[in-house]
C-alpha cells in the first residue's frame, strides 16, 4: 500500500498546475542605438559613427513573439523585422531566455537576437550587421551593450 501511495504522490504534483506553466507574448521594440564591435563580439567604440551612419536606415520596429516553459525550457522565438521574419533558436545564457539566428547568405544582416529575463519584465533585441572584415555593428533597443 506505501509503494502505490509513493507512486500516487509524484503522479498529483504532475497533474497539478504548475506556477512554472508555459509563458506566451508578443515584444515590440524600437531599434536605434548603433554600436560597433569586433568580430569577437567585443566594443569598438571607435566604429559606432560608421556604423550609425552606414546602417540608419535599419533603424525601426523589431516584433518578437515566445513562447517558454520555465519548468521544461521548451521555447521558441521568432522575431520580424523589416518585414521578413526570422525564426530564433534558444541560446544557452546564463539568467536569461535568450534566442539567436545567424546567417550568411544575406547580408548585410548576420545575425538576429533576442532576450528576455527570468522575471518576463525586461527583454531585447539585436541585429547584428556586417561592415567588413574587422568590424560588425550592434543595432539595439537598449542605450549600452
Amino acid at each position: 500500500m506505501k509503494r502505490l501511495y509513493l507512486l500516487l504522490i509524484p503522479a498529483l504534483l504532475l497533474a497539478t498546475p504548475s506556477l512554472a506553466q508555459e509563458r506566451s507574448g508578443t515584444v515590440w521594440h524600437y531599434l536605434d542605438h548603433f554600436f560597433g564591435v569586433k568580430p569577437n563580439g567585443s566594443p569598438n567604440p571607435s566604429a559606432n559613427k560608421l556604423c550609425a551612419d552606414t546602417y540608419q536606415s535599419y533603424a525601426g520596429p523589431a516584433i518578437t513573439n515566445y513562447k517558454i516553459n520555465p519548468q521544461t525550457l521548451i521555447m521558441s522565438a521568432e522575431t520580424t523585422f523589416h518585414g521578413k521574419t526570422y525564426k530564433l533558436h534558444p541560446l544557452g545564457l546564463a539568467g536569461q531566455y535568450a534566442f539567436g539566428y545567424y546567417q550568411r547568405h544575406d547580408p548585410p544582416i548576420y545575425g538576429v537576437i533576442f532576450s528576455i529575463n527570468k522575471e518576463f519584465s525586461s527583454s531585447y533585441n539585436r541585429i547584428i550587421l556586417l561592415l567588413n572584415k574587422s568590424t560588425n555593428c550592434v543595432l539595439t533597443n537598449l542605450d549600452t551593450l
